[in-house]
């Protein structure tokens, strides 16, 4: 089967298939039994953009839909899985042909496929001459299990390709593959620590050698920008964990007044990193003013940090919402220097401190807010207790 023959299929399989329709397996057989065309589009690359255009279009239209929620995403889920397949196929079959690129980035992000070691191996030839290679590279940075040539496929771009911009993205793919290998190591430091020393490798070649590039396709900052970002996450990764002191915060809050969180020693601190875009965060709110309201007069701070909001918008949402505690401001894209210092990766992030300013507890928003009101309470019974005893 040809890659030409595939997508034709496919379009006009995204065209027929409504996932709306009871009868859907019927119009797939029917489908199958009368192929399209070969010549349903002009080339490959028109046939790679027709799937992707009808592919958006209907997960566009399962996710506005409210009924049969379920059954609508398993639908699409399935129909992914079976073209993710055929067009792997087929990308094996003609690893050669000129619209590989776009068909593997088609797999990746649209059937949401992970790349098999066999595909990656038989289109190594062509990736190497591709200008799209960088883009590939980005979305491979995120650690498989099931990929094990993934590592060494990502050395061989930074190492040979003949765009130096390429070898750039290759180079930070592989920085953030051992960031995020070693965040998943975090329990065993003797594990950890190798791997967060690959990392530090990898992003410090990127910003000494490639730090102008362009991070295609996030065009509003530069891979250099970017390594700066996961370096600092590098570095203090082995920090912010339950048990060490948290990494200091100095600088000016969200109106311009010099802000540090040591300010808060001698206190039981929570620590808030949020977004007006997140909604969990904003759920959050109304139990962090009662909590405010209800530790009044006792040694407490509660101080947080927006993070990817205009500084505009985190100051009109605070106002709407009334969240008086301090703030810290973190700038409006994905390089922010206090939540990268802190390894951020989830919203909201929320870290218990105690008197000495070390981190007590990491809350994890599926707990609930009454799991972190017990653990502040647990933490300010405890200085409490030592004071008394000191006397």
């Amino acid at each position: 089967m040809s890659i030409r023959w595939f997508i034709a299929l496919s379009a006009s399989m995204m065209v027929c298939t409504t996932l709306l329709a009871a009868d859907a397996p019927k119009v797939q057989q029917d489908n199958a039994t009368n192929p399209p065309a070969e010549n349903a589009a002009d080339s490959l690359a028109d046939q790679v953009q027709q799937i992707e255009t009808e592919v958006s279009e209907q997960m566009r239209k399962t996710q506005a839909a409210q009924i049969n929620w379920m059954m609508l995403q398993r639908k699409l889920s399935n129909y992914q899985s079976e073209s993710a397949k055929k067009l792997e196929d087929s990308i094996v079959a003609h690893p050669d042909d000129p619209a590989v690129m776009d068909a593997v980035l088609l797999l990746i992000e649209k059937l949401r496929s992970p790349i098999s070691d066999e595909l990656l191996e038989r289109i190594s030839k062509s990736v190497l001459s591709s200008p799209k290679a960088g883009e590939l590279c980005l979305r491979l940075a995120m650690p498989k299990s099931e990929m094990a040539g993934q590592v060494n496929f990502l050395k061989q771009i930074a190492e040979k390709h003949e765009d130096e911009q390429v070898r750039g993205m290759a180079t930070f793919a592989l920085g953030s593959y051992y960031r995020q290998l070693a965040a998943n190591n975090s329990d065993d430091e003797s594990k950890q620590a190798p791997l967060l020393a690959e990392a530090e490798k990898y992003l410090a070649k990127v910003k000494s050698d490639f730090a102008s590039i362009a991070a295609v396709p996030y065009q509003q900052s530069t891979i250099g920008e970017k390594a700066h970002s996961e370096l600092l996450r590098v570095q203090n990764m082995a920090n912010v964990k339950i048990g060490k002191l948290a990494p200091e915060i100095d600088g000016l809050d969200i109106d311009g007044n010099p802000l540090k969180l040591s300010d808060s020693r001698g206190k039981v601190t929570v620590l808030v990193f949020w977004g007006a875009w997140c909604g969990p965060c904003m759920a959050m709110v109304e139990h962090e003013k009662e909590l405010v309201e209800r530790m009044k007069g006792k040694p407490f701070a509660l101080v947080s940090v927006d993070c990817r909001d205009t500084k505009e918008k985190a100051q009109e949402t605070r106002k709407a919402k009334g969240m008086t505690w301090p703030c810290w401001w973190d700038g409006n894209n994905a390089e922010g220097t206090i939540r990268a210092t802190y390894n951020v990766p989830h919203y909201p992030y929320i870290l218990v401190l105690d008197a000495k300013g070390v981190i007590r507890y990491i809350f994890i928003n599926r707990n609930g807010p009454e799991e972190l009101e017990r653990e502040i309470d647990k933490v300010m019974e405890e200085m409490n207790s030592n004071k008394i005893s000191q006397r």
